[in-house]
């Protein structure tokens, strides 16, 4: 199922998770509730929040690839839901060993 409403890119719902730490330390990688993804980013849920717009280093899964694919991306909307829940949406910003464009088919193939 898809979202449109006042987004830039369609966004497709999703059942998934991936792994996210800031590029520019030694944390360990943090797990997150993928919500739904668009060929812009993705919204995620977390146990603790990012800083706005610092650099991230994503770990995702693919069907067609045996190795998870990193992806670099900065959070750019954080909201509290909860104690120790929050809603990440984070913006693409370059994906290794591939385009954009292919990294984003392969997400539309599992999940459109």
């Amino acid at each position: 199922m898809t979202q449109r409403g006042r987004r830039r890119q369609e966004r497709y719902d999703c059942d998934t998770i991936v792994w996210l730490r800031p590029v520019d330390g030694n944390d360990d990688f943090q797990m997150a509730q993928v919500e739904n993804v668009s060929s812009g980013g993705i919204l995620c849920l977390v146990h603790k929040p990012f800083e706005k717009d610092k650099l991230l280093e994503l770990k995702i899964s693919l069907l067609q690839q045996e190795e998870m694919v990193t992806v670099k991306a900065v959070p750019r909307h954080i909201r509290q839901l909860a104690q120790d829940e929050y809603a990440l949406g984070l913006e693409f910003l370059e994906v290794e060993n591939m385009s954009i464009r292919g990294f984003m088919a392969s997400l539309e193939a599992m999940f459109s």
